[in-house]
């Protein structure tokens, strides 16, 4: 079931499903064996210390790693970071979508972000009382998708920032995100509708990645609002308990639910996995080796959010945090070359060299309301 387009239960259940085939294999599937398999690679070559360079998921296992082996690395570069322990609510993402909305209304002088979140939470509760019908084809058969409150949560917040959905020469998602909220805030969801007709038959037509892989590493590892040891009623119950004792101004303007929902690796998405046979999610021994270490993060990343890096950041003892400006998850993309090349001379150097190139960074492009 691809988990863009699939519903809240159907992902619930795809992740069950997997579970079940994996059994007692499952406890194998962890990020502390893969970072053992690392270091066992290591030895059998003969390497010494290592460069430790990872992005996104890679900034939750290489600091594992670290934990795991420290007195085999040299130096660390983690890029769209975020911590071991993170909040599975996604709260640091919210936030993340607030500021990336006044940050590219700023910096392109084509909209208003308080007004652009106002239209966003309009759509929003418009999409929880009637979810839009989107047609797609896939695999050669005409289909729907039911767009909720909680795939604009996720749209936001795994795609805003690349191209995703946009045609060549056009700004991306989120560049396109005030204009087209501002037309269906007030009634036409025409515009919006197709924006997602699009992103979602790209997903549709895209490769099927290894799920398996990706959902025994979440429900195995990550952080989660429920004892695994308990029965699947009392898990809800404590998931429940722990939504409901959130600050609804967290999630703003989306509904706390609408927002978490949107985590695709986070929330109670592994709430149906088994609590027998497999791992627990994995406890930091907060002790880090203390090498020179750089952590990037794109200031319109709503990923792997700023407040989620600046944590990871904190975890280590000898730590740079670099924020470059107008990019998203992946910062050294940016289109100077800038970023790439401040991560390449803290590789060589073990320190961080002259910023002042992010200062030529571009805006990103953004479409006038009209």
């Amino acid at each position: 079931m691809r988990r863009f387009f699939a519903t809240r239960a159907d992902y619930r259940r795809e992740i069950a499903a997997c579970a079940r085939v994996l059994g007692p294999r499952a406890e194998g599937y962890t990020s502390a064996a893969t970072a053992d398999d690392f270091n066992a690679v290591r030895r059998k070559l003969g390497i010494g210390k290592v460069v430790l360079y990872g992005h996104s998921y890679g900034t939750y296992l290489l600091p594992m790693y670290a934990q795991r082996h420290p007195h085999t690395v040299r130096s660390i570069v983690i890029s769209g970071a975020y911590p071991i322990d993170f909040d599975p609510f996604g709260r640091p993402s919210a936030e993340a979508t607030r500021n990336t909305f006044d940050r590219i209304c700023e910096r392109s002088r084509a909209c208003d972000g308080d007004a652009g979140l106002r239209d966003l939470g309009r759509v929003a509760a418009r999409l929880r009382a009637q979810p839009l019908v989107l047609p797609i084809t896939v695999a050669g058969e005409a289909r729907t998708v039911t767009f909720t409150e909680d795939k604009l949560a996720a749209l936001l917040t795994y795609t805003a920032a690349g191209g995703v959905g946009t045609a060549p020469g056009r700004p991306s998602v989120i560049g396109m995100m005030p204009a087209l909220l501002h037309k269906a805030a007030r009634g036409d969801t025409g515009p919006l509708s197709e924006l997602l007709t699009s992103a979602f038959q790209q997903v549709a037509d895209a490769p099927i990645g290894d799920f398996g892989l990706s959902a025994s590493v979440v429900c195995n590892d990550y952080p989660r609002t429920w004892s695994t040891g308990a029965p699947l009623e009392t898990r809800w119950r404590q998931h429940s308990r722990a939504m409901a004792q959130a600050d609804p101004r967290d999630f703003a303007p989306f509904s706390a639910r609408g927002y978490s929902e949107g985590q695709l690796d986070g929330a109670e998405v592994c709430i149906e996995w088994p609590a027998k046979g497999t791992a627990r999610p994995y406890v930091s021994t907060e002790k880090f080796p203390d090498v020179p270490t750089l952590v990037v993060s794109g200031d319109l990343d709503s990923n792997t959010a700023a407040g989620n890096s600046r944590l990871a950041a904190q975890q280590f003892p000898n730590a740079t945090f670099l924020s470059v400006p107008n990019t998203g998850h992946i910062a050294e993309a940016d289109s100077t070359g800038c970023a790439l090349g401040l991560v390449l001379g803290f590789i060589r150097e073990e320190k961080l060299g002259n910023t002042s190139c992010l200062a030529a960074i571009p805006p990103i492009r953004v479409e006038p309301l009209g």
